[in-house]
Protein backbone atom coordinates (compact mmCIF):
# COMPACT_ATOMS: atom_id res chain seq x y z
CA UNK A 1 0.00 0.00 0.00
CA UNK A 2 1.46 3.63 -0.54
CA UNK A 3 1.57 5.74 1.90
CA UNK A 4 -0.82 7.98 0.97
CA UNK A 5 -3.74 5.60 0.98
CA UNK A 6 -2.35 4.35 4.50
CA UNK A 7 -2.55 8.06 5.67
CA UNK A 8 -6.00 8.34 3.98
CA UNK A 9 -7.11 5.31 6.19
CA UNK A 10 -5.92 6.17 9.11
CA UNK A 11 -7.14 9.36 9.22
CA UNK A 12 -10.77 7.83 8.18
CA UNK A 13 -10.00 4.99 11.44
CA UNK A 14 -9.13 8.06 13.88
CA UNK A 15 -12.14 9.98 12.70
CA UNK A 16 -14.35 7.30 13.46
CA UNK A 17 -12.80 5.99 16.60
CA UNK A 18 -13.41 9.57 17.70
CA UNK A 19 -16.86 9.80 16.16
CA UNK A 20 -17.78 6.63 18.55
CA UNK A 21 -16.27 7.59 21.81
CA UNK A 22 -18.51 11.12 21.28
CA UNK A 23 -21.25 9.22 20.66
CA UNK A 24 -20.67 6.65 23.48
CA UNK A 25 -20.02 9.76 25.78
CA UNK A 26 -23.17 11.35 25.08
CA UNK A 27 -25.01 7.90 25.27
CA UNK A 28 -23.78 8.23 29.32
CA UNK A 29 -24.59 11.07 29.67
CA UNK A 30 -28.15 10.85 28.83
CA UNK A 31 -28.11 7.69 31.01
CA UNK A 32 -26.83 9.68 34.01
CA UNK A 33 -29.71 11.98 33.11
CA UNK A 34 -32.01 9.37 32.97
CA UNK A 35 -30.32 7.41 36.45
CA UNK A 36 -30.60 11.04 37.96
CA UNK A 37 -34.54 11.67 37.16
CA UNK A 38 -34.78 7.75 38.57
CA UNK A 39 -33.48 8.59 41.61
CA UNK A 40 -34.96 11.86 42.34
CA UNK A 41 -38.54 9.71 41.54
CA UNK A 42 -37.38 7.21 43.77
CA UNK A 43 -36.42 9.72 46.53
CA UNK A 44 -39.88 11.40 46.06
CA UNK A 45 -41.32 8.13 46.54
CA UNK A 46 -39.86 7.72 49.44
CA UNK A 47 -40.77 10.89 51.16
CA UNK A 48 -44.01 11.06 50.21
CA UNK A 49 -44.39 6.91 51.72
CA UNK A 50 -43.12 8.22 55.14
CA UNK A 51 -45.77 11.09 55.22
CA UNK A 52 -48.24 8.67 54.11
CA UNK A 53 -47.19 6.46 57.40
CA UNK A 54 -47.34 9.00 59.67
CA UNK A 55 -50.48 10.50 58.23
CA UNK A 56 -52.02 6.61 58.72
CA UNK A 57 -50.61 6.01 62.18
CA UNK A 58 -52.20 9.65 63.10
CA UNK A 59 -55.43 8.35 61.54
CA UNK A 60 -55.49 4.37 62.63
CA UNK A 61 -54.74 6.65 66.32
CA UNK A 62 -57.99 8.63 65.33
CA UNK A 63 -60.21 6.15 64.51
CA UNK A 64 -59.51 4.11 67.69
CA UNK A 65 -60.78 7.11 70.01
CA UNK A 66 -63.95 7.49 67.48
CA UNK A 67 -64.60 3.94 68.34
CA UNK A 68 -63.69 3.76 71.85
CA UNK A 69 -65.98 6.99 72.07
CA UNK A 70 -68.88 5.06 70.25
CA UNK A 71 -67.93 1.90 72.98
CA UNK A 72 -68.79 4.22 75.69
CA UNK A 73 -71.75 5.62 74.95
CA UNK A 74 -72.56 1.46 74.16
CA UNK A 75 -71.30 0.93 77.79
CA UNK A 76 -73.82 3.36 79.55
CA UNK A 77 -76.33 2.19 77.45
CA UNK A 78 -75.92 -1.68 78.48
CA UNK A 79 -77.03 -0.11 82.48
CA UNK A 80 -80.48 -0.26 80.41
CA UNK A 81 -80.68 2.55 82.53
CA UNK A 82 -80.09 5.45 81.03
CA UNK A 83 -81.48 9.08 79.20
CA UNK A 84 -82.55 7.32 75.21
CA UNK A 85 -82.40 11.20 74.31
CA UNK A 86 -79.27 12.07 75.00
CA UNK A 87 -77.75 8.87 73.93
CA UNK A 88 -79.49 8.63 70.33
CA UNK A 89 -77.97 12.61 70.41
CA UNK A 90 -74.34 11.81 71.25
CA UNK A 91 -74.32 9.16 68.70
CA UNK A 92 -75.70 10.95 66.34
CA UNK A 93 -73.41 14.00 66.79
CA UNK A 94 -70.20 11.17 66.66
CA UNK A 95 -71.08 10.07 63.29
CA UNK A 96 -71.31 14.15 61.94
CA UNK A 97 -67.99 14.21 63.95
CA UNK A 98 -66.89 10.87 61.55
CA UNK A 99 -68.12 12.08 58.57
CA UNK A 100 -66.76 15.59 59.79
CA UNK A 101 -62.86 15.02 59.62
CA UNK A 102 -59.98 16.47 57.63
CA UNK A 103 -58.03 14.42 54.88
CA UNK A 104 -54.72 15.30 53.72
CA UNK A 105 -56.63 17.04 50.30
CA UNK A 106 -59.12 18.63 52.79
CA UNK A 107 -56.43 19.92 55.55
CA UNK A 108 -55.40 22.92 53.35
CA UNK A 109 -57.91 25.19 55.08
CA UNK A 110 -56.61 25.15 58.64
CA UNK A 111 -60.19 26.31 59.89
CA UNK A 112 -61.23 22.13 58.64
CA UNK A 113 -58.37 20.91 61.21
CA UNK A 114 -59.90 23.65 63.64
CA UNK A 115 -63.25 23.07 63.41
CA UNK A 116 -62.78 19.15 63.81
CA UNK A 117 -60.31 19.85 67.00
CA UNK A 118 -63.32 21.70 68.61
CA UNK A 119 -66.36 19.38 67.71
CA UNK A 120 -64.01 16.47 68.83
CA UNK A 121 -62.90 18.40 72.42
CA UNK A 122 -66.65 18.98 73.46
CA UNK A 123 -68.09 15.88 72.16
CA UNK A 124 -65.34 13.67 74.38
CA UNK A 125 -66.49 15.83 77.32
CA UNK A 126 -70.12 15.63 76.47
CA UNK A 127 -69.78 11.98 76.19
CA UNK A 128 -67.36 11.67 79.24
CA UNK A 129 -69.81 13.39 81.27
CA UNK A 130 -72.57 10.96 80.31
CA UNK A 131 -70.60 8.09 81.30
CA UNK A 132 -69.27 9.58 84.80
CA UNK A 133 -72.81 11.51 86.00
CA UNK A 134 -74.33 8.07 85.79
CA UNK A 135 -75.37 6.65 88.86
CA UNK A 136 -73.93 2.89 88.06
CA UNK A 137 -70.57 4.42 86.82
CA UNK A 138 -68.21 2.66 89.35
CA UNK A 139 -70.16 -0.78 88.83
CA UNK A 140 -68.71 -0.76 85.10
CA UNK A 141 -64.73 -0.30 85.21
CA UNK A 142 -64.60 -0.50 81.28
CA UNK A 143 -66.29 2.77 81.28
CA UNK A 144 -63.31 4.24 83.23
CA UNK A 145 -60.96 2.07 81.41
CA UNK A 146 -62.03 3.55 77.70
CA UNK A 147 -62.39 7.22 79.67
CA UNK A 148 -58.28 6.66 80.58
CA UNK A 149 -57.67 5.03 77.15
CA UNK A 150 -59.40 8.14 75.09
CA UNK A 151 -57.33 10.67 76.51
CA UNK A 152 -54.04 8.62 76.68
CA UNK A 153 -54.45 9.11 72.64
CA UNK A 154 -55.41 12.51 72.70
CA UNK A 155 -52.15 13.21 74.44
CA UNK A 156 -50.82 11.01 71.41
CA UNK A 157 -52.79 13.28 68.85
CA UNK A 158 -49.91 16.41 68.90
CA UNK A 159 -46.77 13.94 68.59
CA UNK A 160 -48.54 12.13 66.04
CA UNK A 161 -48.92 15.51 63.86
CA UNK A 162 -45.65 16.54 64.52
CA UNK A 163 -44.11 13.38 63.32
CA UNK A 164 -46.40 14.06 59.53
CA UNK A 165 -45.31 17.76 59.22
CA UNK A 166 -41.76 16.62 59.62
CA UNK A 167 -41.94 13.86 57.09
CA UNK A 168 -44.44 16.09 54.82
CA UNK A 169 -41.74 19.36 55.30
CA UNK A 170 -38.86 16.85 53.98
CA UNK A 171 -40.78 16.11 50.84
CA UNK A 172 -42.41 19.68 50.09
CA UNK A 173 -38.26 20.80 50.10
CA UNK A 174 -36.96 17.90 48.27
CA UNK A 175 -39.72 19.49 45.58
CA UNK A 176 -38.36 22.61 46.22
CA UNK A 177 -34.57 21.93 46.34
CA UNK A 178 -34.90 19.63 43.03
CA UNK A 179 -37.30 22.42 41.24
CA UNK A 180 -39.96 19.38 40.53
CA UNK A 181 -43.40 19.25 39.09
CA UNK A 182 -45.15 17.58 42.21
CA UNK A 183 -47.67 18.53 44.39
CA UNK A 184 -47.00 19.40 48.43
CA UNK A 185 -48.22 18.38 51.17
CA UNK A 186 -50.19 20.19 53.62
CA UNK A 187 -49.15 20.88 57.10
CA UNK A 188 -50.54 21.12 60.36
CA UNK A 189 -47.56 23.54 61.15
CA UNK A 190 -46.56 21.51 64.09
CA UNK A 191 -42.91 21.04 63.98
CA UNK A 192 -40.18 19.92 66.72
Amino acid sequence: MNTSLKSYLYIILVAFLAFSCGKNVKSTEEETTKETTADETTALTVLADSADTMWAVMIKDDDLKLGYLKRLLDEVSYTNSYNKITYDSLVADLDLLVKSRYTQKTMSASDKIDAYDMETTYLESQIFDFAQNHPRFEEYPLMKELINDIAGIDNQTIYHRMHYDNAAIAYNTFIDENNLDAAKKSLFQITE
